[in-house]
């Protein structure tokens, strides 16, 4: 295999041509940092395998997501670019690959296809993030006793309190999206609070299934959303009622915190060695770092200081090492 010519131009896209082939990579592209790595070590061979983002997906979805002909499948299931977009980026960014799995898993068991197509349109114009169980979270707004504006047929009014969970059958939800305001749950994205009833009442975070969507109604350009069961799981707060994003991350935990990558054992960044209780049995220093616990014991002796920034750098066999 030849090596590859390429130029970067000053916007930083990159033309570079490959046994004969030519290929434009965006600075946007999935594989973009990797590629510049590739082309300046020289290595071709993995080069073209980063060039094809359809060949990248199917690998870290373990061929379950693949892409033919332009169109993205899921499961032999063609999806469309509210959810293609979302692959793209927990690639790029070096997201786990399996909450997106488990969220196209959960949405495709929605009975609707058209709730599923429309789901699509909510996603696209709104950056609400994934869980890692494969729900999505969106926003509602309720009075300040954290019960809901709209009485339900019999009175009552559904309490929104963080861990309550509300549901209604699903049939009595309206899945015609022209019908604007009619029956169902309501979620809504950050656009929207501030046309719910303005100033008043509070802003609950809840997280739904997708496969309880029933539709996403035509107005206000689909930031808000009919379900037959969500669940509460914070209160956004925002004293100055700008409305701000509570969340900037495209994948959160089950719960809506702060995703964690995994178990990982508390290493001494100092000589290496496990430590005890916070301390090293080894040196003096006591102040962990968290590193993959398969750290291999060959570490060359002359390798540089460890440092707590880099304590999760590949060696050239491409396995974690603690020296950074």
């Amino acid at each position: 295999m030849e090596n590859a010519a390429y130029i970067i131009s000053d916007s930083g896209n990159i033309s570079v041509i490959v046994d004969g082939q030519s290929h434009t990579v965006a600075v946007d592209h999935v594989n973009y940092d990797e590629i510049v790595t590739c082309l300046k070590d020289g290595d071709t061979e993995r080069l073209v395998g980063l060039l094809d983002v359809g060949a990248a997906i199917a690998e870290a979805s373990a061929g379950r997501v693949t892409v033919a002909n332009g169109s993205v499948y899921f499961n032999g299931n063609e999806i469309v670019n509210g959810v293609t977009d979302r692959i793209l980026r927990f690639v790029k960014e070096g997201l786990p690959f399996e909450p997106m799995v488990e969220f196209l898993n959960n949405l495709l068991a929605n009975p609707s296809r058209t709730a599923v197509q429309e789901l699509y349109l909510f996603l696209e114009d709104n950056a609400l993030p994934i869980t890692e169980d494969g729900c999505m979270l969106a926003y509602r707004k309720v009075d300040n006793d954290y019960k809901s504006f709209h009485a339900n047929p019999d009175g009552t009014h559904n309490s929104n309190r963080v861990g309550d969970v509300v549901e209604m059958v699903r049939n009595e939800v309206d899945d015609v999206r022209d019908n604007v305001c009619s029956n169902g749950l309501h979620f809504c994205s950050l656009s929207y609070i501030p046309a719910y009833y303005g100033g008043n009442g509070r802003v609950m975070i809840v997280k739904i299934n997708p496969a309880d969507v029933v539709s996403i109604p035509s107005d206000y350009e689909n930031a808000k959303g009919r379900t037959c069961r969500y669940e509460v799981i914070a209160e956004h707060t925002d004293p100055d009622k700008e409305y701000k994003d509570a969340y900037d991350e495209a994948l959160v935990a089950a719960d809506g915190s702060e995703y964690q990558y995994g178990d990982e054992d508390e290493y001494c960044v100092d000589c290496g060695e496990l430590l005890d209780g916070g301390e090293c049995p080894e040196c003096d220093w006591d102040g962990p770092v968290d590193v993959p616990a398969d750290v291999p014991a060959d570490v060359p002796a002359d390798a540089p200081a460890p440092n707590p920034k880099y304590h999760n750098v590949r060696d050239t066999n491409g396995r974690f090492t603690k020296r950074g």
